[in-house]
């Protein structure tokens, strides 16, 4: 089985200017590669997204576990 590992960028809003403010790694373990873009897609639907914040996935890699 492989690991998905997915990057994620935080945005916040200033008078609607969206500033970078980090970031996260996410580690899905033990994923079926042939389902990985499904995957993503449905981890993207459950992030932060409002008026205020939002996080947005800017990249994946499925990596073999260790």
């Amino acid at each position: 089985m492989s690991d998905l590992v997915i990057a994620t960028q935080f945005l916040e809003n200033y008078s609607g200017n969206w500033k970078p403010k980090g970031g996260d790694e996410y580690v899905v373990p033990s994923v079926d590669v042939n389902n990985v873009p499904a995957l993503v897609a449905e981890f993207e639907s459950n992030l932060m997204n409002n008026e205020f914040c939002r996080e947005t996935v800017i990249g994946w890699v499925v990596e073999d576990s260790v």
